[in-house]
């Protein structure tokens, strides 16, 4: 009996373990593969570029304004702009390129990965849903971002809390990102059923998209005048309508855990900001990552209907991009 369950345990060790190294030998070739295209050829390529050539001009412009306004630190992105001048130091600006491109798909496949016990449809959803393969194509920024947000989120302790920390000097988009976190501790510790914190949410939310003008301008964001604060004209009642279904779909179908919890804040902030925020589409995008892991460790039944839903979104967004087009 004893010998039959140390047999049946290394068995199931050695499939675990297997799964693992395949998942991990596939993400690696995924890395490999997005970060050796042509560049430049993505719209952005010669902005990131630029960004290495000049990145000791930008860093040190960073520092200068600081000293007048402490809170421009906060939102132009220093850590992103130490990295360029730190890499661009080392190898030509075209490799930084690689190399970034490289680092934020293998940080945020790993990461997924340890979310979603390696499923290999982890990395199926990453090409189908195009608002998470741009991120490592076009806003490669953002996408390095995510890769040290959620490699921060699946390491414990404080190693996690600090990489967390960094990701909003990546990208400023990722102060929401802590907000929500914030947010959920608070609401916790005060012990607020799920529905009282999904409206106190939302109740929030609203007052911060209302306030949002003057809290960019205070902290000098050097894109206040590209912000429109408004129904972006791109964007159609279908994106809204779609995640009012699925939003309720993942809020009745899915098992209540901190990665879950942020997802659906992430989808609440959505519904709330869409007719208010331009940009609030690509907040969103940060959450969406979440939402497949939460996905692909839920029921069997649930896991089939939004799976379904989910690829039905993607190959949408496909269509509307118009193919292959960054």
């Amino acid at each position: 009996m004893i010998i039959n369950k140390i047999t049946d345990f290394e068995l199931s060790f050695d499939k675990a373990l297997s799964k693992k190294s395949t998942y991990l030998v596939i993400v690696f070739l995924v890395a490999i593969s997005l970060a050796s295209r042509p560049i430049p050829w993505a719209k952005d390529d010669l902005n990131y570029l630029n960004y290495v050539v000049y990145s000791d001009v930008l860093l040190d412009n960073t520092i200068t304004k600081s000293f007048s306004n402490p809170l421009f630190f906060l939102v132009n992105e220093p850590f992103w702009l130490f990295i360029n001048h730190l890499l661009g130091s080392i190898v030509q600006p075209e490799m930084v390129l690689r190399i970034v491109i490289f680092f934020s798909t293998f940080l945020v496949l790993l990461s997924l990965g340890k979310l979603t016990n390696y499923s290999l449809w982890t990395v199926f959803f990453f090409f189908i849903v195009s608002q998470i393969l741009k991120n490592h194509i076009t806003h490669l920024r953002q996408g390095l971002a995510l890769g040290i947000f959620l490699f921060g989120l699946v390491i414990k302790g404080r190693t996690g809390l600090v990489l967390r920390m960094l990701s909003p000097f990546v990208h400023t988009s990722f102060w929401f990102m802590l907000f929500l976190e914030f947010f959920e501790q608070v609401a916790r510790k005060i012990r607020l059923s799920i529905s009282v914190k999904l409206l106190l949410f939302a109740v929030l939310t609203f007052a911060i998209i209302l306030s949002l003008p003057f809290i960019v301008e205070i902290f000098g964001d050097r894109r206040f005048s590209e912000y429109e604060f408004r129904l972006a004209q791109s964007a159609s009642f279908l994106g809204f309508m779609w995640w009012i279904v699925l939003g309720t779909l993942f809020f009745l179908g899915t098992r209540k855990n901190k990665i879950s919890t942020l997802s659906t804040y992430g989808i609440v902030f959505y519904l709330v900001s869409y007719f208010f925020l331009d940009f609030g589409a690509r907040l969103f995008e940060n959450v969406e990552p979440l939402i497949l892991a939460v996905m692909l460790t839920s029921t069997k039944e649930f896991k089939f209907v939004f799976g379904m839903l989910m690829f039905l979104y993607g190959a949408l967004g496909w269509y509307f991009r118009g193919g292959i087009s960054f």
